[in-house]
């Protein structure tokens, strides 16, 4: 009578019946699968680097080319900047001499002779020539390269915007309050006036904490310039 297998039951279940991962039999076939790999490496080695240095050279290609995109992007847009603030600032010194009616960053308003500061001081009774020479200056402030004078270029528009605001006679003891005080029907350009004033909060309050482009001055300076150009103030 033979004896007991591997396969003996006992009652209903085998004697040997593993369910365990075997670690030693993994690393094994692994070690195998190394040498084939091994086998097949040193028979196409040649073919293999050859694969391996085209792609590789096409990869860097690629990147470079990206690079070099990207570059011409940042310098086109540079350009488009720089031209635009020098337009900018052209206009607001020729807006000043009575030959430009459409200001630094927008439209602006002229009387019947073509003389936006007389048309000012005979309807507001505002003295219009320190604040254009301030204009001026923040219009100078934003054409420059270097960021500190945006922000430099935003607040002083603001202060020019309370300024005006008393002039006009809203009251309160801080400018939102004088913004709250005023009503879309006699101030056209109050949201424009409200959406810069957060601006400028922004760039007071929180410092370099607050990335602020070239393009973002110009667009809030805009926004002033629509409010001193409504009250032909510049």
């Amino acid at each position: 009578m033979d004896g007991p297998t591997i396969n003996t039951f006992v009652g209903n279940e085998p004697i040997f019946n593993p369910t365990y991962l075997n670690i030693e039999y993994f690393f094994y076939r692994l070690f195998h699968l190394g040498g084939g790999f091994r086998e097949f490496w040193q028979d196409n080695e040649v073919i293999i680097r050859v694969i391996a240095y085209t792609v590789s050279a096409f990869l860097f290609a690629i990147i470079v080319y990206s690079i070099y995109g990207i570059v011409k992007i940042w310098q086109h847009e540079e350009h488009e900047l720089e031209h635009e603030a020098h337009e900018h600032a052209h206009g607001a010194h020729g807006g000043h001499g009575g030959h430009d009616s459409h200001g630094a960053y927008g439209g602006g308003h002229s009387d019947a002779h073509g003389d936006p500061h007389a048309a000012a001081g005979a309807v507001h009774g505002i003295d219009m020539t320190p604040a254009g020479r301030e204009w001026d200056g923040i219009v100078d402030l934003a054409s420059s390269s270097n960021e500190n004078d945006w922000r430099q270029a935003i607040l002083q528009a603001d202060i020019i915007l309370d300024r005006l605001l008393d002039h006009i006679g809203y009251t309160g003891s801080d400018m939102g309050e004088k913004l709250r005080s005023a009503q879309i029907g006699d101030f056209v350009t109050l949201d424009a006036a409200w959406e810069a004033h957060k601006v400028r909060n922004r760039v007071a309050h929180e410092g370099t904490d607050f990335i602020l482009s070239r393009r973002e001055t110009i667009r809030v300076l805009g926004l002033y310039e629509k409010v001193f150009r409504e009250f032909t103030y510049i």
